[in-house]
């Protein structure tokens, strides 16, 4: 049985796809992290019962960083206001929202503050809750006629359309000189086809409150 949820917390615009197992009756488990949020890395999430959860000592704590990759984290399972099942993960909250051909798909429960705008950004996984997709949303970006691309935590700023799709270089390429961009279908500006993320720089923060 798989089940949707959003992420709910500033920053994070993504929507996440994975099958939850039926078995797990406890209202919290574990997602265990594989990711290094690089390009070419693999995301896995693995939920198992909250009895099998070992809790680590000080010792471990002090044998370094070479367990950071390996990291068990809990999460926890509530109710939303309208009865709707969610997952909070590192202070994440994510909404089921469907299932089909052993993808499921998780989706952000952020708005921008003062406005109805949703997040739209979102992440598939495999039924081996391997992270297959990321999606890139249009946030309106205050200057000029085009919005900003925001794509895994990153901002682009359209640079030029052509048939073949649309550029977007990173939006502080002129104040840091990074040379990452993305391009997008010509239209759907929210699909991404190539990109170049190798950054310079700290994400920009792009602030959202939780609906």
């Amino acid at each position: 049985m798989a089940r949707h949820l959003r992420c709910g917390k500033d920053t994070l615009m993504a929507r996440l796809y994975t099958r939850l197992r039926p078995e797990l009756n406890s209202n919290t488990a574990v997602l265990k992290d594989n990711s290094s949020h690089d390009a070419d890395s693999e995301y896995e999430y693995f939920l198992i019962d909250k009895k099998d959860l070992h809790q680590s000592s000080d010792d471990d704590e002090d044998e370094g960083s070479e367990k950071e990759d390996n990291l068990i984290r809990v999460v926890t399972f509530a109710r939303s206001q309208r009865g709707g099942i969610l997952l909070v993960f590192k202070s994440y909250s994510y909404s089921l929202q469907s299932n089909k051909n052993d993808i499921a798909k998780w989706r952000c429960t952020m708005v921008q503050p003062g406005t109805a705008k949703r997040c739209t950004a979102k992440l598939f996984t495999s039924k081996q809750y391997e992270v297959l997709d990321y999606s890139a949303v249009l946030i309106p970006s205050g200057k000029g006629k085009h919005p900003l691309l925001l794509y895994k935590t990153h901002t682009f700023a359209f640079k030029v359309r052509s048939s073949s799709g649309v550029l977007w270089h990173c939006s502080r390429r002129t104040r840091t000189g990074c040379k990452a961009f993305v391009r997008t279908l010509p239209d759907q500006m929210d699909k991404i086809i190539s990109a170049y993320e190798m950054h310079c720089h700290n994400p920009r923060q792009v602030k959202w409150a939780a609906i």
